[in-house]
């Protein structure tokens, strides 16, 4: 049965992920994106309320709105404390393998590792993650996505003996993998 009740966009964000994830996931941070105070953080099943945190300048959206060719509209502001949204769910922590971390970030050094690792392991499973770090960058390089830590734990026991040797391969989830950006 089709559900009627939401609106859905895709967008480019220019940002760096890090800064998008606060932004979606701290309903402080995403308040502040949307010009909303809103009370509470998210949760499942939790309603989120909040009060507009801006003006509106009524008279620029009837000009915007007549250029348009559309029949101005009164503009209603959301009422103190409005009911924003309600949490359906929050998606289960996923887990990724940490590898190494290097403060080596040369590209040729990076891209020699590239190179022998797709011989070892499927090449689209491997992240790079570059970690700011005092003017400088630190290479976080992690693999795969598991729905579970012990998942997670169970790839690293199927990994290539000379990564099992080379690298003490950790699970991270990604909250903890957020939480280093």
């Amino acid at each position: 049965m089709a559900s009627y009740d939401r609106i859905e966009k895709r967008a480019t964000l220019r940002a760096p992920v890090s800064r998008v994830w606060r932004a979606i996931a701290d309903a402080q941070e995403f308040g502040r994106w949307f010009g909303v105070k809103l009370e509470g953080q998210f949760a499942p099943g939790k309603t989120i309320t909040g009060t507009f945190d801006g003006t509106l300048d009524e008279a620029a959206i009837v000009e915007f709105q007549k250029s348009r060719g559309l029949a101005p509209s009164k503009v209603k502001m959301p009422e103190k404390n409005a009911v924003f949204c309600t949490v359906e769910r929050v998606e289960p922590e996923h887990y990724s393998l940490e590898l190494f971390v290097t403060e080596n970030s040369d590209p040729a050094r990076m891209e020699r590792f590239l190179v022998r690792a797709r011989e070892l392991v499927p090449l689209e499973e491997v992240y790079v993650i570059p970690v700011p770090a005092g003017g400088q960058y630190r290479l976080w390089v992690v693999f795969g996505e598991f729905a579970s830590r012990d998942e997670a734990l169970a790839a690293g026991r199927r990994l290539p003996p000379r990564y099992q040797q080379a690298f003490r391969a950790a699970p991270r989830s990604f909250e903890e993998l957020r939480g280093q950006l």
